[in-house]
């Protein structure tokens, strides 16, 4: 069972039009809310994988409503603390002839110290079933930036194999707990470490750092290009083929998706990282965030390249 934690819950909402004429007034042609948040959009992938899954987490006010209405609709099983304010929207706005997407993130609710206590002894009991915990995202205003670290321990004492998937100084804090995995994209690998990754022999040795710092797999993701996992034993370039792409939203967290549903199976280090590199793909192929037929992830998984560059430092 993989349980996803998502502290920073969003409406997510998509804006469709032809092109967007900044100062002016733009009439959208189509429009779509679901209920959003990184670890519900690793959820609802896992779920279309098959795994057992269960999403956690905060939510506030009629926007809180709206994500509980959703993931009852969408029978993602789940159990959110309710916190004073209101849920943040997330706008995506999606320009078909530029093929050019412009994203707009509010900054969510206040949480106060009691209702973080709260939330973590509700964590502490919904993660006992589980062999996966997933934590994604950023989080609310009032939430200390050392949150993930915390979770992450509490999961590690409990034995459960830990995904991180944050940012900045969440993804800094966050590592000292030491993570199983951690996916930085590459934008947020080369803020971690300082560095400019300029090839995949970079993105090796920004996995590499990531081990030194007690992780046990760090994966710098590099968008299309795919990304790159390194372990004690093993380093793997991987790569998915050519599709045609409709929607990048989600993709890190399909891929996140991807990895906690092979973890939670049991299956082989290539084998995890070749089912996460077909979900991201797979959700790159549908307009919906944080989505993917299973039919689509069955044709790409095949495939997907993976090359093992444990002895090999060219790029």
């Amino acid at each position: 069972m993989v349980v996803t934690v998502t502290l920073n819950t969003s409406v997510d909402k998509a804006y469709i039009l032809n092109q967007m004429e900044t100062g002016g007034v733009n009439r959208v042609k189509e429009t779509r809310n679901t209920a959003g948040g990184k670890g519900l959009n690793v959820a609802r992938v896992a779920r279309q994988l098959g795994t057992p899954v269960k999403a956690i987490g905060l939510v506030g006010g009629y926007s809180g409503e709206f994500i509980l209405k959703k993931l009852r609709e969408e029978e993602i099983d789940h159990n959110f603390l309710k916190v004073r304010g209101e849920t943040r929207s997330c706008i995506n706005v999606i320009e078909k002839e530029r093929k050019r997407q412009t994203e707009l993130l509010e900054p969510g609710p206040v949480v106060d110290a009691e209702s973080l206590e709260r939330f973590i002894d509700l964590y502490r009991e919904e993660i006992k079933p589980a062999r996966v915990v997933c934590m994604s995202g950023s989080v609310p205003r009032g939430v200390p930036a050392d949150i993930y670290k915390r979770l992450v321990e509490i999961a590690k004492i409990a034995n459960k194999k830990v995904i991180l998937d944050a940012s900045g100084t969440l993804l800094e804090e966050g590592i000292k707990g030491a993570p199983s995995i951690v996916k930085p994209n590459q934008d947020e690998a080369e803020a971690l470490f300082d560095i400019k990754i300029n090839s995949i022999s970079d993105a090796r040795q920004a996995g590499e750092r990531l081990l030194d710092m007690g992780v046990e797999l760090g994966i710098v993701s590099l968008g299309k290009e795919g990304f790159v996992a390194v372990s004690p034993d093993f380093t793997y370039y991987v790569k998915p083929p050519e599709i045609e792409v409709v929607n990048t939203v989600g993709c890190g967290d399909s891929l996140v998706a991807g990895l906690a549903c092979g973890l939670d199976r049991g299956e082989s280090l290539e084998d995890i990282l070749r089912l996460g590199s077909a979900a991201s793909a797979a959700n790159a192929m549908n307009m919906k965030t944080g989505y993917c037929h299973r039919e689509d992830v069955n044709n790409i998984i095949d495939r997907v390249k993976v090359r093992d560059m444990s002895c090999n430092y060219s790029s």
